[in-house]
């Protein structure tokens, strides 16, 4: 091990005579990337304010102008409607709250004149007919002997029909071979009504 240093020799050491900074540059601006990146941004800007702004305004003013259509509708109906107290009052007068609880359980009048209609008035004139209570009472005319036998036979196969009587009688009225019938018809009551 040499342990002579040579302290005569001169040693060079690093010396600077001037500061260098670290500077870092700037980049310029690309315009290829910063014009569709603002367009991008824009769009997506004005379709954020379409959707999520615009049109929920535009459904909120649908919606209330539907509201005023419906309550335009509601004044006329209620406008309508004013009279009501009146009306019902009349209706009452011709429908079953006019009726006392035994009429109530009796056969329906539209049942009996729909059976007046489609079996007892089908090939003859009515004289007379009256309703009472579940019995249907008319006297005809322009009927045969057959026919009035036809409608016998036709009222007896009914499920609504309970009972028929017929008592025929001729007169100096009747024209050839027909009669004048006098019917009694009554109805079958419903479940729970009296007879």
């Amino acid at each position: 091990m040499d342990l002579n240093l040579n302290l005569s020799q001169k040693k060079d050491y690093p010396s600077k005579q001037y500061l260098n900074l670290a500077v870092k540059e700037k980049k310029a601006l690309d315009l290829k990337i910063i014009i569709p990146s603002v367009i991008l941004i824009i769009a997506a800007a004005a379709a954020f304010c379409k959707f999520a702004v615009l049109d929920r305004f535009a459904r909120v003013d649908a919606a209330e102008a539907e509201l005023r259509s419906l309550n335009a509708t509601l004044a006329v109906a209620n406008a309508q409607l004013e009279d009501y107290d009146k009306v019902l009052e009349e209706y009452q007068k011709y429908s079953v709250n006019w009726m006392d609880d035994v009429e109530k359980s009796l056969v329906l009048k539209t049942d009996m004149i729909d059976l007046i209609n489609n079996e007892i008035l089908k090939n003859s004139e009515t004289r007379s007919l009256s309703i009472t209570g579940n019995t249907i009472s008319a006297q005809l005319v322009g009927l045969s002997l057959s026919q009035t036998s036809a409608l016998l036979d036709r009222l007896n196969a009914r499920d609504d029909v309970q009972d028929v009587q017929i008592f025929t009688a001729t007169t100096e009225e009747a024209l050839e071979n027909q009669v004048i019938v006098s019917l009694l018809v009554t109805m079958k009551l419903e479940e729970g009504g009296e007879e």
